[in-house]
């Protein structure tokens, strides 16, 4: 990973002509925060540094930000993960995604310099980010719809899409902003879709949904990723729960071995990108985090535990990847509650913190050291909203 990432980021390269697709959504520095916050690797995420520093600079050069208001575009449509969707038909457009992902990229360098003592560098990284954060709430952000929008020529585009979504994983909306985005989500005649969350908002598609072949009415596994995991960060881990449910309903009767890259939020069928292992495992990630309830965090040295099992009675993980080793969990319901069992299979201690909204008996952050057991009993709120009855209509 790191080799490649050298060599897409040589700054010796030149900038190339804005009209040509030339990058992708700037997401290898997000993916690899995570990985390095799960496995603890400093070594890794510093050697990555200087190269996702390179990257943000030539997001930020007039050929990307054309008018220097500190918001970049994506020159053509295959440089977006909905490339063949009406909201890039235009071709340029400013998109709530793409700045998303720069932002929380510029959040994540500014704290690695800061760590290794490079204080200009990092609040060089923070004043960038301040400005993007502000622009994307002063020109994006539409009090009276209460959603984020691309900019195309400088002016909202008033589609709704799935990147408005991305913004959860960061801070840039409060949680006013927060909420209103999520009644967006829960709403069937928008992102609340058989496969939820869809590219784009039901009721800004054509009335005929076959004329147009895009993207639109799809839910993106890379895209669902941030969607998730922003509804998790600001306390909505019962949604996130919900919506993984559902598409694991929707694998579990596609007679396919490896899971599709979408679904199509119309039909619940999968019509577009063939099953592969990478879409598999980022639907078996969303079962670890959402339904597992698993976040392990090794630069803090701690994992939290929040299951959210809906109608799984037990589950038992093995070798789970944390820091240079692994932990094993069992969990069974009982009678008020969940008893769970975590084992430590790594050389190093790690403490046991059952998130808030789970009331454990006994206190909340246990030490589990090399080679030991500790057994969890987690009181109530396996909650109601996973209990909706819903199955695909085929079933």
């Amino acid at each position: 990973m790191t080799n490649g990432f050298q060599h897409v980021t040589n700054p010796s390269e030149t900038v190339p002509a804005p009209e040509k697709c030339c990058s992708n959504a700037p997401i290898t520095g997000l993916m690899a925060y995570d990985v390095y916050r799960r496995r603890g690797d400093a070594a890794f995420m510093w050697d990555l540094t200087p190269r996702l520093q390179r990257w943000m600079d030539w997001w930020f050069t007039p050929e990307r930000d054309m008018d220097g208001d500190g918001l970049c575009d994506f020159v053509g449509n295959m440089e977006s993960s909905l490339d063949n969707s009406l909201r890039t038909d235009s071709g340029r457009v400013t998109a709530i995604e793409l700045n998303a992902y720069l932002y929380g990229t510029l959040r994540l360098l500014s704290e690695q310099w800061r760590l290794h003592g490079e204080e200009k560098r990092a609040m060089a990284c923070d004043v960038r980010a301040d400005r993007l954060k502000a622009q994307i709430n002063a020109r994006c952000w539409n009090e009276e719809t209460g959603f984020y929008f691309d900019l195309a020529d400088g002016r909202q585009t008033r589609i709704k899409t799935s990147g408005a979504f991305q913004l959860l994983a960061t801070d840039i909306p409060d949680a006013r902003q927060v909420a209103r985005l999520v009644e967006h989500i829960l709403n069937p005649d928008e992102f609340w879709t058989m496969a939820p969350i869809s590219g784009v908002s039901r009721d800004d598609l054509p009335d005929d949904p076959n004329g147009y072949p895009g993207w639109d009415f799809y839910n993106m596994f890379n895209m669902t990723w941030f969607s998730l995991s922003g509804l998790w960060r600001w306390g909505y881990q019962a949604l996130a729960a919900k919506i993984t449910w559902r598409l694991w309903r929707l694998i579990f009767w596609t007679d396919e071995p490896l899971a599709p890259g979408d679904f199509n939020g119309r039909t619940g069928l999968v019509e577009s990108c063939s099953p592969d292992a990478t879409f598999s495992v980022s639907l078996a990630d969303f079962f670890l985090r959402y339904i597992a309830g698993l976040h392990p965090d090794a630069v803090a040295g701690e994992i939290q535990v929040a299951p959210w099992l809906g109608e799984i009675g037990k589950l038992n993980l093995t070798h789970i990847p944390y820091r240079d080793g692994s932990f094993s969990v069992a969990m069974r319901k009982e009678q008020g509650g969940l008893r769970m069992q975590v084992h430590n299979d790594s050389a190093r201690p790690f403490n046991l913190r059952a998130d808030p909204a789970w009331c454990e008996q006994p206190p909340s952050l246990r030490l589990v050291k090399p080679g030991e057991s500790v057994e969890l009993f987690l009181a109530g709120n396996d909650d109601v909203l996973l209990h909706d009855n819903w199955s695909p209509p085929w079933e």
